[in-house]
């Protein structure tokens, strides 16, 4: 019987192990642009602390990585040096995870063991790159104990420009009216969590509505993740733009002259799975700015997400359980 049990146990966390690696997977973009702390300069978060992130009153967090990391001994060098590895363990992901969209968190130093690796480039001195390791090494996380936290990247964003298109609790479409001007929109109220099964058969609709001639409407996937069978498009006069076939960090711009109407469609089908689902931000801008966003240029959603919350490393105490 005793041997059941942990045979059931070994199962469940294998299961664990692997829903959180295609999580991760599903999140992970090419290239992470958002980069604002300098990793080798913050200090290392050790297990007698926890992290807090604090975004300032009517803001909410979103888009954090935190990292795992270890000194591990090199085999592959002569002189036997260490190095640093970095990666996830299923806590990290899940304490993470319940960080966004509130105000204020704390991120708990992690006791499991890391299970996903990634590799922590300095691209500049203003922050770090995030990069799945695509090949295994003799200097891997996996499996090693936790020595430190990293903090990577964080945002901020207004409460008033946040809008979920499909509610958590209710599971029908959110009645809110969109922000005009600009805005975030996302999936559904649990993301970063895959959206869920209970969405079926659901559609929402939304029509921008295009200003004069010398405004553009500008869209930016800052993530997109829906299930084959699933549909996100913006409809046009031109036709219709599938959403789920663009790069991360794609703009898309439209007038009223050319275009006429702008309607953002998100369909699910009756047999969906449920996704990772998506974040798209928009803004009108005026046409003699347009030239200033693209690829290696700034981010639509970075006219969303100036703001980068307050870090505090905080020695741990048997009162600090949670932050909300």
């Amino acid at each position: 019987m005793h041997r059941m049990v942990l045979f059931h146990e070994y199962v469940l966390k294998g299961l664990l192990i692997v829903l959180i690696q295609e999580f991760i997977a599903s999140k992970s973009s090419k290239v992470n642009s958002n980069v604002e702390w300098n990793i080798d300069q913050y200090p290392n978060i050790t297990e007698t602390d926890h992290l807090t992130l604090t975004c300032k009153k009517s803001y909410q967090l979103l888009d954090i990585a935190v990292v795992a990391g270890t000194e591990i001994l090199d085999e592959e060098d002569e002189d036997f040096k260490t190095v640093k590895v970095f990666g996830y363990t299923p806590s990290l992901v899940i304490n993470t995870n319940m960080c966004y969209w509130n105000r204020a968190c704390i991120i708990s130093f992690p006791r499991d063991a890391m299970f996903s690796c990634v590799s922590v480039i300095n691209s500049t001195d203003k922050g770090a790159l995030i990069r799945p390791n695509e090949e295994f090494s003799q200097a891997s996380c996996f499996l090693q104990n936790v020595e430190f936290l990293r903090p990577v990247h964080a945002k901020c964003v207004a409460d008033k420009l946040v809008r979920n298109i499909f509610d958590r609790h209710s599971q029908v479409l959110s009645p809110t009216k969109l922000p005009r001007r600009k805005g975030l929109l996302k999936s559904h109220m649990s993301y970063p969590w895959n959206y869920l099964e209970c969405y079926r058969n659901h559609t929402y609709r939304h029509r921008f509505k295009l200003r004069k001639e010398r405004h553009v409407l500008l869209f930016g996937l800052k993530f997109v993740h829906v299930c084959d069978g699933d549909r996100l498009v913006l409809k046009t006069k031109k036709g219709d733009t599938n959403l789920a076939f663009l790069e991360e960090n794609t703009h898309l711009n439209f007038t009223k002259k050319t275009h006429r109407y702008v309607e953002l469609e998100f369909k699910i089908s009756p047999y969906s799975d449920g996704c990772g689902g998506f974040l798209i931000c928009y803004n009108v801008v005026k046409k003699k700015h347009l030239h200033t966003y693209g690829e290696g240029k700034k981010n639509v959603c970075d006219d969303l997400m100036k703001k980068i919350p307050k870090l505090d490393r905080e020695f741990l105490t048997s009162k600090a359980s949670g932050l909300r």
